[in-house]
């Protein structure tokens, strides 16, 4: 059991408090949607939470947004879920996240290298995107293909899911069309109209009176529910269109906190809640420290009234939404690109592909970007925006996963890839709503998910990971008697410098293989990596893998500081260990053949330049044998 859950006095379960109420079977009796769409009017009156599981429950086997991922999600009885919708070429609506299809789509595309086909989704008509099959995470294929709305709405009716369904409409033009499939679906069924909301940006229709215009004029039904959102950049294209009136009950001096004050007042029934993407407490104006044992310590505001608030920031706009009682809504980010992902999760780095960016990032902190490729951490989308002539919003910290200053700025409704971990923790907290979650499923170790790590120490120990170093990216090799690993050298002696050395990964041999990396983040330089002899930290005697100058041996040492710029490495995505060297050229760690032991060839590794690189400084870091 992990005891951090009881270092707070109101935290009553653990993630893996099995013999609890919380380890019900998930899958049996769940709320119907009547509850759920009930339960839509209390949660603000009780301040509660509810999470809405986002891209339905995909996993190693399910890929995200198919099908099979939703209907696990209506198995585990989800409070709801939420899905994204995008026009293809052809003006067909489908259910999918990013804006090109190489990641899920395409078997030869390689989102660490950017390389392989990529293609826009809008660039491919439906009749070609079906072609195509659904892609797991391991990148195997499925018999799988992208489900249209309609398809997911029929599925879901047919699968009798009491789910709520939120549609994040991305391509505005399909705004429209999306309600005219909801509601063509609800003639099979009327209650549709009460079990899909769809999500947009507030942008696009500023008050509830220009959406109901828009359902009034496509013919459509106007009791299809709406999620607006705003971001920075939506209050900048509010302010800069049209004038809209002023509420009656505030004299807000811009458009952005009229269009939340009139979207808040709408019933909740028909707006569940309203969204803002704030990423921190800076526009509240008093403000308290609040020391975080479990998570990152963070500024809460000392109350959500608009007067705590800066004018025309997401600050107020939070307390303009709590000042009407409307449930606030809110996404909450987690990794994920580790999610659910077998292999490393830790020790290693990917690339950065943000522009005006350096070095990688580290694996448990990298998102896959809209566009496919990997990857993109949360401190490059900190930004700066003129909302207002003259006024500006600027985030300075992203603390939208420290679920505990999400409940500080009153947060309501959490979309998530993890919404296991975000129910078991707030129904340890009081602040679960129960009618909506009755029974929450505790994370599973295999979701690799980082938000779930900040409350178990079992979990973290995944971070530690034992990795073997193996030459030539692992292929193996006739002369050396199959795969060349680098080997951890067992001397004694801290003050000699020890040479590193490969031999073949299966002697049986008293040296070890088995290695430990962890990632160093250094400025003007990202996440680095160093290299440790996992038998080395065992005995006390810690040491790390040290490039030498150019044509020298690279040696085991133990002055393993991250200021040692002889043991930080950059990890290329082609395989190459590259020095850190911030004075001279570039080079790498590059094995060669030296002599025999125990009839086996084995080697040193030495310094290279760029230009003189082979296979052999091309290294895979993996899973140890």
């Amino acid at each position: 059991m992990n005891r951090k859950f009881f270092n707070r006095k109101s935290i009553l379960v653990s993630m893996f408090f099995v013999n609890s109420i919380y380890a019900v079977n998930a899958y049996a009796n769940c709320p119907s949607w009547k509850t759920q769409y009930d339960q839509l009017e209390m949660i603000a009156k009780n301040d509660s939470v509810v999470t809405v599981r986002h891209r339905g429950d995909f996993t190693t086997k399910f890929p995200e947004n198919s099908l099979e991922a939703f209907r696990e999600s209506y198995k585990n009885c989800r409070a709801a879920v939420e899905t994204d919708v995008r026009f293809t070429k052809d003006k067909e609506l489908v259910i999918f996240h990013d804006t090109h299809i190489g990641k899920m789509l395409e078997e030869g595309y390689n989102p660490l290298l950017d390389t392989g086909p990529n293609p826009e989704l809008k660039s491919l008509t439906y009749s070609e995107l079906k072609k195509k099959h659904l892609l797991t995470i391991t990148r195997e294929e499925t018999t799988l293909i992208v489900p249209t709305v309609d398809d997911m709405l029929h599925d879901y009716l047919d699968h009798k899911g009491q789910s709520l369904i939120y549609l994040e409409v991305k391509d505005a033009a399909a705004i429209p069309e999306t309600a005219k499939a909801i509601d063509r679906v609800a003639v099979r069924d009327p209650s549709l109209l009460k079990r899909v909301i769809i999500k947009f940006n507030m942008a696009e229709y500023p008050t509830p009176n220009h959406w109901t215009q828009m359902l009034n004029d496509s013919h459509i039904d106007v009791k299809i529910m709406a999620n607006p959102v705003i971001a920075p950049m939506t209050a900048k294209r509010i302010n800069d269109g049209p004038t809209i009136d002023r509420p009656p009950e505030h004299d807000f001096p811009d458009n952005a906190s009229r269009a939340v004050a009139w979207w808040s007042k709408t019933p909740a029934q028909f707006v569940p809640n309203v969204e803002v993407l704030i990423k921190d407490s800076v526009d509240f104006i008093e403000k308290s420290w609040i020391e975080n044992k479990l998570q990152a310590s963070y500024d809460a505001p000392k109350n959500l009234s608009i007067n705590n608030t800066r004018p025309y920031t997401m600050a107020r706009f939070v307390s303009i939404i709590k000042s009407y009682n409307k449930p606030l809504g809110a996404f909450v980010p987690v990794p994920d690109y580790i999610l659910w992902r077998p292999g490393l999760v830790s020790g290693v780095t990917v690339p950065n592909v943000i522009q005006n960016t350096k070095g990688n990032i580290d694996i448990t902190k990298a998102y896959f970007q809209n566009n496919s490729a990997c990857c993109y951490q949360l401190s490059n989308r900190l930004g700066r925006v003129e909302v207002f002539p003259g006024i500006y919003v600027t985030e300075y910290s992203d603390n939208r996963n420290i679920l505990d200053w999400n409940r500080s700025i009153g947060v309501n409704v959490i979309t998530a890839d993890d919404t296991d971990t975000i129910d078991i923790y707030y129904a340890g907290t009081g602040a679960l709503d129960k009618v909506a979650m009755p029974n929450p499923i505790p994370p599973k170790e295999e979701m690799h998910s980082t938000l779930s790590w900040d409350f178990n120490s079992e979990f973290n120990k995944i971070r530690f990971n034992s990795v073997n170093l193996k030459v030539d990216r692992g292929a193996s090799q006739l002369f050396w008697g199959g795969t060349v690993c680098l080997y951890g050298n067992t001397v004694p002696d801290k003050n000699k410098l020890l040479d590193a050395w490969i031999y073949n990964c299966d002697a049986n041999i008293s040296y070890s293989k088995i290695m430990e990396t962890q990632v160093v983040e250094v400025p003007n330089a990202g996440a680095l990596i160093q290299i440790f002899d996992k038998n080395s930290i065992a005995s006390g005697n810690r040491k790390c893998l040290s490039m030498g100058e150019k044509d020298e041996y690279a040696t085991w040492i133990t002055d393993c500081t991250s200021q040692n710029e002889s043991t930080l490495f950059k990890q290329n995505m082609d395989g190459g260990l590259q020095a850190i060297d911030f004075y001279t050229k570039k080079r790498y760690l590059e094995g060669v053949s030296y002599d025999r032991y125990l009839t086996m060839p084995y080697g040193h590794i030495i310094a290279v330049n760029e230009d003189k690189t082979t296979s052999w400084a091309e290294w895979a870091i993996l899973p140890s044998d």
